[in-house]
């Protein structure tokens, strides 16, 4: 068994930053947290000579603009322009979430580096932070609403929602009312998450006349009986919020997004995430996102060895240690080294590539429901 840590000062309070926002939830992310890594900063490359069959389409969430009342989820409007001149400096075709999909699915043509911008929750600060950049550059974007606010206090109303969608945004479905799904016992919760999702698919067709076909996971939080309603009811894909880059081998009904907001949100923390790439793994068994009786949790995958070395792994686990263990054939374990304390835990994998230089990413989200927010 190998004991892994973080060792470049970048790629590790990137990390920092993304496994806090998984595991503290959009309604409560705390403040930055300080790290000891090496100030060694080494240049992230983007490898755009791959394989055609080789997809990365690194998926952005964001949630409030020039909101400065909650700084854990907001990025300021000089640091979202920051973030789309970069795209277009850099040459970066910007695609809302269905196409981004559609394009994995391989019902688009592939051409050139692309990325995807995504907005959860439907805050008014969208229309006035973020559409006037977003028009200005001329990039689309894709919003996911949750219906039961729409109108209230700080969110759009439905005619903004209307005046967006003629204006190329893509709206998604993001529950009704946003609750904790998994709070929900096991036997009950497929009836209350289709109820749920339903109404707002109710609501967005009286509103607006539409049917998304897309929805974000309410914190991030799903399991697999969630996902396979989301299938039987005809949508295409699904948002979660752990971070990582989209590819041809994803799981399309728990897209991983790096999120943008507080101390993580320059455009030097923007340019290093959309040059990350997919590390490609495969689970073994079902997937699982809920610990049960194992605490730890342990996770086996099959590695890439064309991708990575094995041994270059490294494995963050937030709020303590992890350890990685090789097997055999290509397949790893990994798990933390203590029971997991917190309502959500990520398990992130880093690693350079064989070629190109590029860090690789993947990670993998754990929910203990038992623990109330």
């Amino acid at each position: 068994m190998v004991e892994t840590s973080l060792r470049h000062g970048r790629i590790f309070q990137t990390i920092l930053y993304c496994i806090a926002f998984a595991c503290f939830g959009t309604m409560s992310c705390q403040a930055k947290q300080k790290t000891e890594a090496p100030e060694a900063n080494q240049e992230i490359t983007a490898a755009e000579d791959q394989p055609s069959s080789m997809i990365d389409i690194p998926c952005f969430v964001y949630h409030r603009f020039g909101d400065n009342r909650y700084p854990s989820t907001n990025v300021t409007v000089p640091e979202f322009r920051s973030h789309l001149q970069y795209l277009k400096n850099e040459g970066y075709r910007v695609l809302t979430l269905g196409e981004a999909v559609k394009i994995i699915s391989r019902q688009e043509p592939v051409s050139g580096k692309m990325a995807c911008i995504t907005v959860d929750d439907g805050y008014k600060s969208f229309l006035q932070g973020a559409m006037p950049l977003l028009r200005e550059f001329g990039y689309k974007a894709t919003l996911f609403v949750n219906t039961e606010t729409v109108g209230a206090g700080d969110y759009l109303s439905w005619a903004d929602l209307q005046k967006l969608m003629q204006e190329g945004i893509e709206l998604g479905n993001h529950s009704h009312a946003h609750p904790y799904f998994l709070n929900t016992p096991e036997q009950e919760r497929k009836a209350v998450f289709v109820s749920d999702v339903q109404k707002a698919q109710d609501l967005f067709e009286e509103h607006l006349g539409i049917q998304p076909e897309i929805f974000a996971y309410p914190y991030g939080e799903f399991d697999q009986i969630m996902e396979e309603s989301l299938r039987s009811m005809g949508f295409i894909a699904a948002a979660a919020q752990n971070s990582g880059v989209l590819c041809e081998s994803s799981n399309i009904y728990g897209i991983p997004r790096f999120p943008m907001a507080g101390s993580y949100a320059s455009q030097q923390d923007f340019a290093e995430k959309v040059k990350m790439r997919a590390m490609r793994l495969n689970y073994k068994g079902p997937v699982k996102h809920l610990p049960g009786e194992t605490n730890p949790p342990v996770l086996i995958l099959k590695t890439n060895e064309e991708q990575l070395n094995i041994s270059e792994l490294q494995l963050f686990v937030q709020g303590g240690k992890g350890e990685i263990k090789s097997t055999g054939d290509g397949y790893i374990e990994i798990r933390a080294l203590a029971p997991l304390q917190r309502r959500r835990t990520l398990y992130t994998l880093t690693a350079r590539a064989k070629e190109g230089g590029h860090w690789l990413w993947f990670s993998h989200l754990w929910v203990r429901p038992e623990i109330k927010e």
